[in-house]
């Protein structure tokens, strides 16, 4: 669906993004921008440049102002492309909940992302994040625990179910985990 070199670079992009910090993260929105001037319809990459956005906002390398909105907007470009994008959907469900503190408009985007995508990890996530948010600690680690199942080699699960299961009490549990 996508030429060899706009995938090349957007599996590096992605390979960037999942080491979770700065430097990695502005490597994973240059890659992300080649691949989609290779390829300016493909999905996978405006949906990596909105994750990556939110995430530098998050840090505090991008004001909220700026990072934020990009985040939207460049979801927004993905869903342009395939309205059935789960992962475009998971993403605005991140910024209602992060930068918006709008749990409805969070749920909202999270049950249409996991009604395309029931297993989408990206969605589990944030349904988990939401679940915490709401004071539903055991659903969140439930929900966490099946996003880890799911894709067992994403570290960033291991460490919010972890997370989840202390905040749940479950401080035995969450060191076997850890």
């Amino acid at each position: 669906k996508t030429n060899r070199e706009a995938l090349r670079l957007y599996l590096e992009s992605l390979a960037a993004y999942r080491e979770h910090s700065t430097a990695p993260y502005q490597a994973s929105m240059k890659l992300a921008r080649e691949a989609l001037a290779l390829d300016p319809n493909y999905v996978d990459a405006w949906n990596m440049l909105s994750v990556v956005y939110s995430s530098l906002a998050g840090l505090g390398v991008l004001s909220d102002e700026q990072g934020y909105p990009q985040a939207i907007e460049t979801a927004r470009k993905a869903l342009a492309i395939d309205p059935n994008s789960a992962d475009a959907y998971a993403e605005l469900a991140q910024v209602a909940l992060t930068a918006e503190d709008d749990q409805q408009e969070a749920a909202r985007y999270l049950q249409k992302a996991l009604t395309l995508e029931p297993n989408n990890i990206y969605a589990l996530g944030g349904a988990s994040t939401l679940a915490k948010s709401l004071g539903r600690l055991d659903l969140a680690v439930r929900i966490q625990q099946q996003a880890v199942e799911r894709d067992p080699l994403i570290a960033n699960a291991f460490s919010e179910l972890c997370l989840a299961l202390f905040q749940s009490g479950r401080v035995d549990e969450s060191i076997v985990q850890c």
